[in-house]
C-alpha cells in the first residue's frame, strides 16, 4: 500500500521533484529560524523558498546582532577543559543542523551538576520538545528504557 502511494506522489512532480536528492543535498548547508534561512558557508541570512529542502525549523528567530552572554556563561561553568566545551558546541552544531549526517546520539557524562539537564532543556527548547528525548544513564539499563523514547 505505501509502495502505491509513494509511486503516486512520485508522478506528481510537484510532490517529490525529481532532484529531490541533489535538492536535499544542496540544502544541508542552511539552518532554518522561524525568520529566514542562515546560509552556514556564508553567514547571511536568506529568505525561505521552495527550492530549499529543510527537514525542520528551530524555534527561535534569528538575530545576527545578538550575543550568547548566557550561554558562554553557563559553558565556562561546565569545565575548565577547552575540549570538553569544544566538544559540547559541535553537539549542539550536530543537532541544530538537522541533517543528522553523522547518524549520531549523544550521550552526557554522569558527574552531578554538570549542566546536562540545562544543556538538554536548551536543546529541546530550540528543536522542539518533540524532536528531542533525554534519560538518565542510570535508567538506561532498564529493559526498553531506550526503545520507548521518543523524540
Amino acid at each position: 500500500m505505501l509502495e502505491c502511494v509513494f509511486d503516486a506522489m512520485a508522478e506528481d512532480e510537484s510532490l517529490i521533484p525529481k532532484d529531490y536528492e541533489k535538492r536535499l543535498r544542496e540544502s544541508e548547508k542552511y539552518l532554518a529560524f522561524s525568520n529566514c534561512l542562515l546560509n552556514l558557508e556564508t553567514l547571511q541570512k536568506e529568505e525561505f523558498s521552495p527550492y530549499w529542502l529543510v527537514t525542520h525549523e528551530l524555534n527561535v528567530r534569528y538575530d545576527e546582532n545578538a550575543c550568547p552572554r548566557t550561554f558562554l556563561k553557563w559553558l565556562d561553568s561546565t569545565s575548565d577543559d577547552e575540549e570538553v566545551k569544544r566538544r559540547i558546541v559541535e553537539v549542539l552544531a550536530v543537532l541544530l543542523s538537522g541533517s543528522n549526517l553523522t547518524r549520531s546520539y549523544f550521550v552526557c557524562g554522569t558527574a552531578p551538576s554538570a549542566g546536562k539537564s540545562t544543556f538538554a532543556q536548551l536543546v529541546k527548547y530550540l528543536l522542539g520538545e518533540n524532536l528531542v528525548s533525554s534519560i538518565y544513564p542510570g535508567k538506561m539499563s532498564e529493559k526498553f528504557s531506550i526503545g520507548s523514547t521518543k523524540g
